[in-house]
Parts: C-alpha cells; structure tokens; sequence
C-alpha cells in the first residue's frame, strides 16, 4: 500500500510542478480569463473508470475527466468510477499529446441464492496508473484519446499487481466550435 501511495504521489506531483510552472506564468496585471471547454462521451479504461466520461479542458493545458458506471438491482450492484487528470505537453494541428495520472475505484456487490441459502459476495478494488494520453481530432468538437501506461491494480489487497494499462475515450465538446 505504501508503494502505492508513493506512486501516485510521485506521479500527480510531477503533473502538477511542471503544468503549474506553464499554466500558471500569467501576468498578474493582465485580465485575461480562463477559457474552459467541457466534454462528454464514452471512456473504457482499466485504471481509469468505465462509462460516461466527463472532461473540463482549462486553458488548453490542463484536464479533469470523471467517468462512471453505475449499474443496480436488488441483487446486484457494480460501480466503477475513476478520475483522470491529464496536462497537454504538445499540441499539434489534429493531434494532442497529455501526461496523465489516473485512479479508480469498482465495487460489486451479488446477492442470489443457491439451494434455499442466500449467498453474498462483495469486492472493493483500487486501481491507479501514470503514461502518456494521445487524442486525434480536428479542433476541440469531436476527439478520439487512447491512453497507455504503468498501473497498480488491487491497490491495499493481498494480490495487488502491477501491469500495463490501457485506456480509450470519444468524446464530444459541449461548448466549442
């Protein structure tokens, strides 16, 4: 647990130095105003959430993408959530290139019977991840991102493990041209 800690310190705080020596280098005299561009869409990720997707893009650097799940019944419950943030290191004319530090959290819930008992079962799962995000589209309205890196599954179980992680998102701009 403590290696997981230290992971997503040492990731979220590297974002974070280098987006806050860019992002923040504005004139204080200046009245210029942040513009921002919110986004929603699909997103499938394995450290990073699955199900709809929702992203505010600050300035043109600098993203939060929250995606959740939430599937109920009597007997069953499965929600999977996750938060992203994400800092554009390049921008080019159809291509955007961001570092991103991910987490997430499933739980699952079943509750059937088998031969006249009830049987339940319960998991809580923490997942987190660092890497390199690529989206492809033509200006801020419609975007494809596919995202690869280093996670940490099972975050604080007994059988955690460390693997690649992968992650797809469309998405759609709200309030962009």
């Amino acid at each position: 647990m403590k290696k997981a800690i230290l992971f997503l310190t040492i990731s979220l705080a590297c974002i974070s130095g280098y987006s806050q020596s860019t992002y923040f280098d504005l004139d204080s005299s200046s009245n210029i105003q942040p513009k921002y561009i919110h986004k929603l869409g699909l997103h499938a990720g394995t450290t990073s959430g699955l199900g709809l997707s929702y992203k505010l893009l600050i300035n043109n650097h600098f993203m939060i993408q929250m995606v959740t799940l939430p599937v109920a019944s009597k007997y069953f419950k499965y929600i999977n959530s996750g938060i992203s943030l994400k800092y554009k290191f390049r921008d080019e004319e159809f291509w955007d290139f961001y570092a991103f530090g991910a987490g997430s959290h499933v739980h699952q819930y079943n509750n059937y019977s088998i031969w006249g008992g009830n049987e339940q079962t319960w998991s809580n799962n923490y997942n987190a991840s660092s890497g390199i995000a690529v989206e492809y589209g033509k200006g801020e309205f419609f975007k494809l991102c596919a995202q690869i890196g280093y996670g940490l599954y099972n975050i604080g179980q007994e059988e955690w493990i460390t693997n690649l992680s992968i992650g797809t998102t469309i998405d759609f701009s709200l309030n962009s041209k």
